[in-house]
């Protein structure tokens, strides 16, 4: 118990302290570090002291204490073994660590997504949508879940999914450019016309390859409507 309480930290002002700091093992006596950060005489009759950094890329993540009753010297081999052993852990902590930052950023671009009205989509490079938050719902009437797997142009009228307009679709996922306020027509799961307006930026794989598209789209239904009932109003006008 005396070990463990000692070896939970070492102070930076120390000698020992600065080696770790730098990623440099410590092979020394146990009592001659404890001597050096408390008072008084160690608890336990512990004799080697091992001090190894655990670092990952040049930078000390932490390091491996380990004491010996009987030892008063820890051998070569013995040290290579442990440096490789933290070594192997420096790798462990940085990969642990790497996966709780994604799961956090994907909680937290869920959550972004999940707060906007607008519909945020992902789609693959055959316009087939693999990601949608819930906003679908509420412009197109269709759950999240029922418009993953939905390609494109499944959203379409029936008399808008001709050759030409599946053409221009083919065409514009193949070239693997963004598009910005494209004005579209959207056919409404209870039939109805929603017409939007779509941003949306390539993905591209490691290899550069076109792989999806990441895009919002807005509804903008009335204020087209409106603009049209505008337009018509100042026709009718100009015939007076």
């Amino acid at each position: 118990d005396s070990f463990i309480k000692n070896a939970r930290s070492y102070p930076l002002d120390t000698e020992h302290g600065q080696l770790v700091l730098k990623g440099k093992p410590i092979y020394t006596l146990h009592q001659e570090v404890v001597q050096r950060t408390e008072s008084g005489k160690p608890a336990e009759k512990l004799m080697a002291l091992a001090v190894i950094p655990i670092t990952h890329q040049q930078t000390v993540q932490g390091c491996l204490n380990i004491a010996s009753h009987t030892k008063a010297k820890i051998e070569t081999e013995e040290r290579k073994l442990l440096e490789i052993i933290a070594s192997r852990a420096g790798d462990a902590i940085a990969c642990l660590r790497s996966k709780q930052a994604l799961v956090h950023e994907t909680e937290y671009f869920r959550n972004f997504m999940e707060s906007l009205s607008d519909w945020v989509w992902e789609s693959d490079a055959d316009g087939y949508h693999t990601c949608s938050n819930n906003a679908v719902e509420k412009i197109l009437g269709y759950t999240a879940d029922e418009i993953v797997g939905m390609r494109i142009s499944d959203i379409w009228f029936k008399k808008d999914r001709n050759k030409k307009n599946m053409d221009w679709l083919e065409n514009e996922y193949r070239q693997g450019e963004a598009w910005i306020n494209y004005q579209g027509r959207c056919r409404h799961k209870q039939g109805h016309e929603v017409i939007t307006e779509s941003t949306a930026i390539p993905i591209f794989n490691s290899r550069e390859e076109l792989v999806g598209y990441r895009g919002v789209d807005r509804d903008v239904t009335e204020r087209i409507h409106t603009e049209r009932e505008l337009i018509k109003s100042h026709k009718a006008l100009k015939k007076l």
